[in-house]
């Protein structure tokens, strides 16, 4: 700011003093000075200036009259738009598919960094290449801000600009007239495993029963695999995948109505099930020729769909999923009224459709275990790719029977044999009984007899096959013995051996002995010392 003084004789040497003014007051002095306006709104400002000249014989009088003058301004300023949240940084800042954000920028003074308010800005954002679609345009807020919630709905780069134009109202000129920012849209959050079942988890056998192992799994995007991780009690892991339910899917005629009806009920039960309902869609073909036909839809009661319109001899289709949020579990009573068009009912000639998707979140698996022991369960879950995001939750456990115990007894366990002579020999009946005591069946069960009477003694079997023994159960026979004639004196054992196969497949077995003692039987031996006869 420069102030020229001079007196009536125009001279300009005097001592002088000038103050300038603006609409607040005292801004500055001196005859030429400089005022930072970074401090100053923009507008028109009245700038005025007041001199005085002292003399110079006598300090500190004025000797001459005061001068003034003024001036009209514009200050005008430059408006700047930055990105506030989310960040703005590299590599691009994270975002998750399907969760909402605030997307704000700020529109802000050049000079004096203050935020500007009321100031007009435009948002627009695009995914990957495709053209800029614009979000909103609208003012800031007394932060200078705008803020948009969205909720980003496809994977990959994702683009948003913030632009603003000369406002000459505000007297501001665009300076960074436009801020444009990144974000990598992608699936962070891992699958859901919920409901988990594992059953039984107790009486099992190896190698015979099953265990169903289940799980509800969902994701925000799409579940890739499910799998069950396995512990064995030897302490290996063994991996079964677990498949998806199939879906439920229905598409039928459900009403003929050719000789004319007021509407139709049909109900969808959908309660054993949980997932979500992709489509559900409801079609009335008109048959009539001639006339057009209407008709209301409700579900449970609730009107979906009023005074739609068929023309005649066609077809319409609703899509009821639009108008309807379906859950799964759930049971559906959808109702279809026929009208006249102005909402009276009409009886009407048509044939009803109805057709459905139910796409299941459950997962299961069924598993034989080998060997018996303790078994440890975790459920893993992977979405799709790139992300693979993995969650895992335990499961549980389950106890697995893999051995029995069985028994072998022969009855008698001791057997005198009497009367056995150089012409008698001695017969008896020897019972075998192999009894499985638990907790799990005998298999392969063979049991062998054999004696060491070195050819003195002869079993009718030597060999018999139980097969499969049931827990608490058995297998018995009789075998006849004979001791042959002419057996010396003494004890003949009868080895019995079992054996079998335990659920985890390796053998066992167990022995019983029966004795039999031949008697010593007296001979009688008459001998002749002399013959004596008579003529």
């Amino acid at each position: 700011m420069i102030a020229d003084v001079w007196d009536e004789n125009a001279n300009t040497s005097m001592q002088v003093t000038v103050y300038w003014y603006n609409e607040s007051g005292f801004i500055a002095e001196g005859k030429s000075t400089t005022k930072d306006l970074k401090d100053q709104q923009t507008g028109w400002k009245n700038i005025s200036a007041e001199t005085f000249a002292m003399c110079n014989r006598y300090s500190g009088v004025e000797c001459y009259d005061r001068g003034h003058d003024s001036t009209i301004i514009k200050i005008t300023g430059l408006s700047n738009v930055q990105w506030i949240e989310p960040p703005d940084q590299l590599p691009p800042y994270d975002l998750t598919i399907y969760e909402d954000y605030n997307f704000t920028c700020r529109v802000y003074d050049g000079i004096t960094l203050e935020s500007i308010p009321d100031y007009y800005v435009e948002k627009w954002y695009r995914y990957g290449t495709d053209s800029y679609q614009l979000m909103s345009g609208e003012f800031t807020n007394p932060q200078g801000r705008v803020t948009d919630l969205y909720t980003p709905d496809k994977k990959g780069a994702l683009f948003f600009k913030c632009n603003i134009t000369d406002n000459e109202t505000m007297l501001y000129t665009a300076s960074t007239a436009e801020v444009e920012v990144e974000f990598n849209v992608k699936d962070n959050l891992p699958p859901e495993i919920l409901n988990i079942s594992v059953y039984p988890t107790s009486e099992i056998e190896a190698n015979l029963d099953n265990v169903s192992i289940s799980a509800i799994v969902t994701d925000n995007v799409g579940v890739n695999t499910v799998w069950a991780s396995i512990a064995m009690p030897n302490g290996s892991y063994y991996t079964k995948t677990m498949t998806v339910h199939s879906p439920i899917i229905f598409n039928n005629l459900v009403e003929n109505a050719s000789n004319g009806n007021y509407g139709f009920n049909e109900t969808v039960d959908v309660s054993q099930e949980y997932g979500e309902m992709e489509y559900f869609n409801a079609t009335i073909n008109n048959t009539n020729a001639s006339k057009w036909i209407y008709f209301n839809i409700s579900i449970n009661d609730q009107l979906v769909f009023s005074n739609v319109s068929v023309a005649n001899a066609s077809a319409t289709e609703i899509e009821l999923v639009n108008n309807y949020t379906f859950t799964v579990p759930g049971v559906y009573n959808v109702t279809v009224d026929m009208t006249d068009g102005n909402g009276n009912g009409a009886n009407e000639t048509y044939l009803g459709y109805l057709k459905y998707r139910v796409n299941s979140f459950w997962y299961n698996t069924t598993y034989v275990a080998p060997i018996g022991g303790l078994y440890n369960v975790t459920i893993y879950a992977q979405d799709l790719p790139p992300e693979n995001n993995l969650n895992s939750e335990d499961a549980g456990s389950f106890y697995v029977w893999g051995k029995t115990v069985a028994t072998l007894e022969m009855t008698p366990d001791y057997e005198v044999a009497i009367g056995v002579t150089q012409y008698d020999s001695y017969l008896m009946n020897l019972t075998v009984n192999y009894t499985n005591k638990g907790p799990a069946n005998a298999w392969d069960v063979n049991i062998t007899l054999t004696e060491d009477s070195g050819g003195w003694m002869k079993l009718n079997a030597t060999n018999h096959s139980c097969a499969v023994v049931p827990v608490n159960s058995s297998c018995a026979f009789i075998v006849e013995v004979e001791i042959i004639s002419k057996t010396p004196p003494g004890i003949i054992n009868i080895n019995g051996n079992a054996t079998w196969m335990h659920p985890d497949k390796t053998l066992n077995y167990t022995t019983d002995i029966s004795r039999v003692e031949v008697a010593e039987t007296p001979l009688i031996l008459i001998e002749e010392d002399e013959l004596q006869g008579q003529a």
